[in-house]
């Protein structure tokens, strides 16, 4: 049951269901499709406040070798395990990038700075979920 706490400047988006992915550091207990994911913002804090729940659908894996080169190095889905590796094109960057709720790719390569180079990130997505499903 993975909890996921988002900004405030993406929180507005994710609780419409305009938002349907995000993009994490790699972490120690991986998400995988079937996990429920718990949406929050302010999380640890009083502001905390639930955004809502979906089941995630797919996990892509990928290093950010330095701005501007993204490597995918596999996919894992709900029919198993895929392995690939390929350098993702800009086109590719700018729309994962305009999904996750950036207004350019160089506003998501800054906001991605922070982690360096070689890190290893996931990018989780998750079905729009109808009204009273959740």
């Amino acid at each position: 049951m993975p909890s996921l706490s988002f900004s405030r400047q993406f929180a507005d988006d994710v609780e419409a269901g305009r938002k349907l992915q995000t993009i994490r550091l790699a972490r120690k207990r991986p998400i995988h499709p079937g996990d429920r994911l718990y949406h929050y913002t302010g999380m640890r804090t009083k502001e905390c406040r639930k955004l809502g729940e979906a089941v995630c659908s797919e996990v892509h894996h990928f290093v950010r070798e330095k701005r501007g080169k993204w490597w995918l190095i596999d996919i894992e889905n709900e029919w198993g395990r895929m392995e690939r590796e390929e350098y993702i094109t800009e086109g590719d960057v700018c729309m994962m990038a305009r999904r996750d709720g950036f207004e350019t790719t160089a506003e998501f390569e800054d906001w991605f700075d922070r982690y360096g180079e070689d890190a290893r990130l996931d990018l989780i997505k998750w079905p729009r979920i109808a009204e009273g499903e959740a």
